[in-house]
């Protein structure tokens, strides 16, 4: 059986600065005593985790991915991603180091070969399992000291605990993203190159994403975002990359994307927003895509140069299409759709689309025209001309 000296010892609890009452039974102290244990024993784990990390040569947050692993065995990203609380490509970015250092590999989930796990490098497990094993085999020997009931009770309160500390943590991480500064405002640009063809890919979400077309614009595009969570990249064929992540998590609330205009674009649109606003009036497009629908999507085009295909799936609350007076059109329509107005006629009624159709009378043989269709359906759709 253990004595009091034996639990502080268990617990690091310092002796305060007062003499104790070697008979005290005030349950009020003795809880003030065991939350300041609690927090040196989280100041403790945490220095000890930080040691750890640097004998193996990573960081903090390797070492968080690393225990995981060894905790669980082989994860998906996304599980790393939930855990940890960092973004996909803070994981990402782990599990590059973690790769060059030799510690981890990526692999073909045996349940579903599209996607990948990691796990742990064979050949690195016992150097991991000396590291791990460490302070278990110091626990071991103050724990002798317990009886079978004692130690029962003190896996029940560590069970307990961890799951109280996983949701604290994840409480902590949701008001850290809700009160991030949104007044920061990043950038993105690239040169031309003398590009006359190029393709947009915005993949994520926001609260409101407006798009437009300068020809007087410099480079091939100017992007900005109004917070974090965006990046950009472009490949040599003239692909520019957007990436945002939502609002909810740690992502931008509003973004900008200026096209140059005097280039043919092809546009895609994937995982939907709170709005779409794009006035592409002077903007010449090939293709216009919109996958994962969207709150409201309010669109601009200018003149048809030849056969222009406009594609949305995945349902909207409300689309508002604008096409140039005169310009000929056909509306292809698949799915649920609550109200339909085409140049300013209210339907009136629901509709129940089953490869339903709308053209206008030279759309058959013109050389310049729109395609529309909508998959997925509607709440409202108009399509007008200005």
């Amino acid at each position: 059986m253990r004595d009091d000296r034996s639990l502080r010892k268990f617990l690091r609890v310092s002796t305060p600065s007062h003499q104790r009452d070697s008979d005290r039974t005030d349950r009020d102290a003795l809880l003030v005593d065991l939350a300041s244990a609690s927090a040196r024993l989280r100041y403790e784990t945490t220095l000890h985790a930080d040691a750890l990390a640097a004998i193996l040569g990573i960081s903090h947050a390797d070492f968080a991915c690393l225990t995981l692993l060894f905790l669980e065995g082989a994860a998906t990203p996304g599980r790393l991603s939930e855990v940890t609380g960092l973004s996909s490509g803070g994981v990402s970015g782990v599990v590059d180091r973690l790769e060059r250092a030799g510690y981890v590999e990526r692999a073909a989930d045996p349940a579903d070969r599209r996607r990948v796990v990691v796990a742990l490098a064979a050949d690195r497990l016992p150097t991991l399992e000396e590291a791990f094993r460490q302070l278990p085999a110091a626990e071991d020997a103050i724990l002798e000291a317990y009886s079978t009931d004692e130690i029962a009770l003190l896996l029940a309160d560590a069970e307990e605990r961890i799951a109280s500390t996983r949701d604290e943590a994840r409480r902590l991480r949701g008001e850290a993203r809700e009160s991030t500064p949104t007044t920061e405002v990043r950038t993105f640009s690239t040169p031309l190159d003398g590009r006359r063809h190029a393709r947009l890919e915005f993949v994520g979400g926001g609260d409101l994403l407006r798009l437009n077309g300068d020809p007087d614009l410099r480079g091939l595009f100017r992007a900005e975002f109004e917070g974090g969570g965006a990046r950009a990249a472009v490949d040599d064929h003239g692909t520019v990359r957007i990436r945002s992540r939502s609002p909810r998590r740690g992502g931008p609330t509003d973004g900008l994307i200026t096209l140059n205009a005097a280039v043919e674009w092809t546009i895609q649109f994937r995982g939907g927003g709170g709005r779409i606003a794009a006035d592409l009036g002077n903007v010449s497009i090939a293709d216009l895509e919109i996958v994962g629908g969207s709150g409201d999507t309010d669109v601009v085009l200018g003149p048809p140069d030849g056969h222009v295909r406009l594609h949305m799936y995945g349902g909207a609350r409300h689309v508002h299409l604008h096409r140039p007076k005169g310009s000929e059109a056909r509306l292809s329509l698949r799915g649920m759709l609550s109200h339909l107005v085409i140049d300013g006629e209210d339907s009136g009624r629901s509709w129940s689309l089953r490869g339903s159709k709308w053209e206008t009378p030279g759309h058959a043989t013109a050389t310049d025209r729109f395609d529309i269709s909508v998959r997925g359906g509607a709440v409202q759709l108009e399509l007008d001309e200005v």
